[in-house]
């Protein structure tokens, strides 16, 4: 038998990341991307890690997608999906041309301003101009091309608008598809691929999947917002860390 190890030095801590990064999105429903980009950098570095992750998130994505696709507000998660799509290609061009150490500190920041905003649980005003939506597709775009971590602008955008439990369950899934799709593409063209990716890609599914359905399993006898802060304290600290 070839152990993963053997082939990958990293190969079983990649997997071990991506496997409780997937219990922790089935359990709390947010943070595979958070979480995993900001452990999986530590041992990767960035230009392993994001395209890595993107092809992940879209296999948990789809899931969820799937089963929330007839209740998803089409119009709003398009005007945000064009606007990240225009935004996407730039993010990819920072991540290759940005001297790494910088581009792991402004990801640390991103995490930590998202844990703080989350904790310190703001009420925002609405945002009622249509400029909105696009800007915050815009931003998204551009942090999922670099990191991909597009979620705090949009969940950021939900709050404002005042979106229930179930619409966050519903428009999240569906626009990481979609970018999530889109990121892959632009990688591929830039050539992110690589046959490491590939291959850490391929020993992390099985785990992923089995981490997906213990999550859920888990959730039904765990608090999941006691779950979620215990995530968020650990996000804040893995921010820290990039931050150093």
């Amino acid at each position: 038998m070839i152990y993963l190890g053997a082939i990958m030095p990293d190969g079983v801590l990649v997997v071990g990341i991506i496997f409780l990064a997937a219990i922790a999105q089935s359990i709390t429903g947010f943070g595979f991307a958070l979480i995993a980009v900001s452990l999986l950098t530590t041992v990767l570095g960035l230009q392993t890690t994001v395209p890595l992750v993107s092809v992940m998130s879209l296999f948990s994505n789809g899931i969820l997608w799937y089963f929330y696709r007839h209740e998803f507000d089409r119009p709003m998660v398009l005007r945000l999906s064009l606007a990240g799509m225009v935004a996407m290609p730039l993010g990819v061009l920072a991540l290759r041309h940005v001297p790494q150490h910088l581009a792991i500190q402004v990801l640390g920041v991103v995490i930590v301003a998202y844990v703080l905003y989350d904790f310190c649980n703001l009420a925002l005003p609405p945002l009622k101009a249509q400029a909105w939506v696009y800007g915050i597709g815009f931003l998204a775009g551009l942090l999922t091309g670099a990191y991909n971590v597009g979620g705090p602008p949009v969940v950021l955008y939900g709050n404002c608008q005042k979106w229930t439990p179930q619409m966050f369950r519903s428009n999240l899934p569906a626009f990481f598809l979609i970018n999530s799709a889109m990121a892959i593409v632009v990688h591929l063209l830039q050539g992110n691929y690589t046959a490491e990716v590939w291959r850490y890609a391929l020993y992390s599914t099985p785990l992923f999947i089995l981490g997906l359905g213990m999550g859920a399993a888990i959730a039904r006898q765990l608090n999941p917002a006691l779950f979620r802060k215990v995530v968020l304290v650990l996000l804040f600290l893995t921010g820290l860390n990039l931050l150093r």
